[in-house]
């Protein structure tokens, strides 16, 4: 499109010239090289104003499951554009290495916010979607671009919904639309490092749908304006990458353990070793042989099994609230959410004995328990704050002492026949909504919703996301009888 626009602007200077002086003059040259800058300017424009149109018709919020051609081919074509008229200089080395014949994972270190205009200039064949923080998505253009590409937002604040995307990026991947590009650093880095601490979890992408992972340094020289881009695909060691197997076609690349900090090593496998067997089977002997990690690293680290469950909950409770958000919409009021997610907090300990466990002690241990208290008073005093004005911030907090008791002592009691689980919600729930005084008739309105929700089946498909989630973000992988 760019000679295409220089071909087009020299043609309409010549013309030009020609119906205004015919060439008469040799003084009528210089004619020339204004009407060819402002013939390519105004060309550039109405491109421009072409792709401002047609974003108008984009929803920026809605994901798309099919790709555009006429929007891949606006952004390879404004890519080009745009870095030529920027003075940018792109060197590539390699590119024959990257597979053309199937899709891929693109992994590349992130030194500038206009990176991928050098990957889409590049390579416009390879039908690249990027996974991009969320706040991209708020910009107009750029937001209705990268929908009608299928590039997907991440969330850097909500590992459940970074976790659908991901997800939503294999299933791209595994139905030929896009191969996924990825910057693991998560930002830009304006460091002298040559990479800032990487996430792992985006190699899972290339694990479960099977595809080779294409691994890109790039340069910037912020001097001369000048990128080299450079694709070396191979089976080698790359700042704590190691390859563990090579078959046709795919390289199969996973951190190692001992690649690992020794706090995320037992992450991992106090989170794997909780949710399989408990957390009272699980002895810090056994973690610190299978982290691989000394018991004087893991106590200056943790100090004991209560300094990991703290960090588990804060995921668990994050993804919780997030859940219950979803459930309750946006059209029902805070107290509905509320309801929703004590309700499928107290169902889940019904399912599964091992996360019962795993909260009961997250309400018994100090450490854990106070972490409960502090982030549920938060949300309390948003919800219930305009039933009791008069309450501070500091009034809530000490009530969730009441409230976190009722709700430890309905998850330790099993459901049974002379207990229903309908029966324990509506306890709870009645008591708990009282003792923040909702009005009567609307904490009906909450018991009739939630009597009314099949609270079972929304809490086992919160409990399997629940999972996946820990699995992507610790790195490891549940049995299928968990």
């Amino acid at each position: 499109m760019l000679y295409v626009f220089l071909v087009l602007a020299l043609l309409a200077s010549c013309a030009l010239t020609w119906a205004a002086s015919g060439f008469a003059t040799l003084h009528a040259l210089w004619q020339v090289p204004v009407f060819f800058a402002g013939s390519f300017l105004a060309l550039v424009l109405l491109f421009l104003l072409v792709v401002l149109v047609s974003c108008l018709f984009v929803d920026p919020k809605k994901l798309l499951e099919k790709p555009s051609g006429y929007f891949r081919f606006l952004l390879n074509e404004f890519c080009r554009i745009a870095l030529a008229l920027g003075g940018v200089h792109v060197n590539v080395t390699g590119l024959e290495k990257v597979p053309r014949e199937s899709r891929f994972l693109l992994v590349s270190n992130h030194r500038f916010a206009f990176d991928p205009l050098v990957f889409y200039s590049s390579m416009p064949w390879a039908d690249l979607a990027f996974l991009s923080k969320k706040e991209n998505f708020s910009i107009f253009v750029v937001a209705q671009i990268m929908r009608e590409v299928l590039c997907l937002p991440v969330d850097r604040n909500n590992d459940r919904e970074s976790l659908k995307s991901i997800l939503k990026a294999i299933q791209f991947i595994k139905d030929d639309k896009a191969s996924i590009a990825v910057f693991p650093e998560g930002r830009t880095n304006r460091t002298a490092d040559p990479l800032l601490p990487y996430r792992s979890g985006v190699f899972k992408i290339a694990q479960k749908a099977n595809v080779p992972i294409v691994i890109c340094s790039l340069i910037f020289c912020c001097i001369r304006r000048f990128f080299i881009v450079v694709f070396p695909i191979s089976c080698y060691d790359i700042h704590n990458l190691k390859c563990k197997k090579e078959r046709k076609g795919v390289f199969a690349i996973a951190l190692t353990n001992a690649s690992l900090p020794a706090k995320r090593r037992i992450l991992k496998v106090c989170v794997k070793l909780f949710l399989e067997q408990g957390y009272k089977k699980t002895t810090v002997a056994e973690i610190i042989q299978k982290a691989e990690v000394s018991n004087s690293s893991f106590q200056n680290i943790f100090r004991a099994k209560d300094g990991v469950l703290t960090e588990l909950v804060g995921f668990m409770f994050s993804n919780q609230f997030s859940a219950a958000r979803q459930a309750a919409g946006t059209k029902l009021s805070p107290v509905f959410v509320y309801a929703i997610e004590t309700a499928l907090q107290i169902t889940l300990t019904e399912l599964n004995e091992n996360l019962r466990e795993i909260y009961i002690e997250a309400y018994s241990q100090r450490e854990a328990s106070e972490y409960i208290f502090r982030e549920t008073a938060r949300e309390l005093y948003q919800i219930f704050g305009p039933y009791q004005p008069s309450l501070t911030a500091q009034d809530f907090y000490t009530l969730e002492f009441g409230s976190a008791g009722l709700m430890r002592g309905y998850m330790a009691h099993p459901c049974d026949e002379t207990l229903t689980l309908e029966q324990k919600l509506e306890a709870f729930l009645s008591l708990s909504l009282r003792g923040y005084c909702v009005p009567e008739d609307e904490l009906q309105k909450v018991l009739q919703f939630i009597a009314g929700m099949d609270i079972r089946a929304i809490s086992e498909k919160v409990m399997q996301d629940l999972f996946q989630a820990l699995a992507m973000r610790y790195d490891f992988t549940l049995p299928e009888t968990v």
